[in-house]
């Protein structure tokens, strides 16, 4: 990997709707089960239209 390379950010875009999950962990709730709290966060992470218009950005900024 060549230093000062942007390869991480793939990583994080993967990674980060995930960590959602983090805030709906609680005891007593059911395996499987996301705590209330967590849901609508959960649900705003796992949206296609944020990482649609990164590509999109990106894509008219390399044909600049």
């Amino acid at each position: 990997m060549v230093a000062g390379s942007s390869a991480w950010r793939p990583s994080v875009f993967l990674i980060a709707p995930d960590v959602a999950l983090l805030a709906g962990i609680s005891r007593g709730l059911n395996p499987k089960q996301l705590h209330p709290r967590a849901v609508k966060l959960y649900n705003a992470l796992h949206v296609f239209a944020g990482p649609t218009a990164l590509a999109v950005v990106k894509l008219v900024r390399l044909g600049e």
